[in-house]
């Protein structure tokens, strides 16, 4: 939201519920122009093995049902140490990583350190919503081969991914 120009406020009270107000910033004058359509020829994949990593259970649920819809398989881990448990089983078919860079338990950093430990040649994506340019600096340094800045479309997923694969 804020790096949007937003923000939510939050309104609780026992016995009453829970009230959340959305604010947006209003869209430019002339704004009228109708939004562009997904690319319908957006890369498909052909039953790779995703493992994404984030702790936002709503991120997950949306990139995974996205990259199912387009032919991957995806494996999803809440942090860093399940996303290591699952590499470490799974290496062998798990074509790509895509891991958020701020998590609890273990970073993302620290999780791409051990899965370069477990295997050298992972390939990763890392994204995150926060400082998007130092991120993207830092997840070069960190051996990622692509970082996605949140919020992500799912073109930019597709795109990202299959240009992750090619390499």
């Amino acid at each position: 939201m804020k790096s949007h120009g937003g923000f939510i406020n939050v309104y609780s009270e026992h016995g009453r519920g829970t009230e959340f107000k959305v604010y947006l910033p209003r869209a430019e004058a002339g704004g009228n122009e109708q939004a562009e359509p997904e690319d319908s020829a957006l890369p498909a994949g052909s039953g790779e093995l995703i493992l994404m990593v984030d702790d936002e259970v709503g991120v997950l649920q949306i990139a995974k049902a996205t990259l199912e819809s387009y032919d991957y398989r995806v494996m999803t881990a809440p942090d860093g140490p399940e996303a290591l448990m699952l590499y470490a089983k799974h290496h062998a078919e798990i074509r790509a990583v895509l891991i958020d860079m701020m998590m609890p338990f273990m970073e993302g950093p620290a999780t791409i350190r051990a899965l370069q430990k477990l295997n050298p040649d992972v390939r990763v994506i890392i994204s995150s919503g926060l400082d998007t340019d130092v991120k993207a600096t830092e997840a070069v340094a960190i051996g990622g081969q692509a970082f996605l800045p949140k919020p992500y479309t799912a073109g930019d997923l597709l795109k990202t991914l299959a240009e992750v694969l090619r390499q």
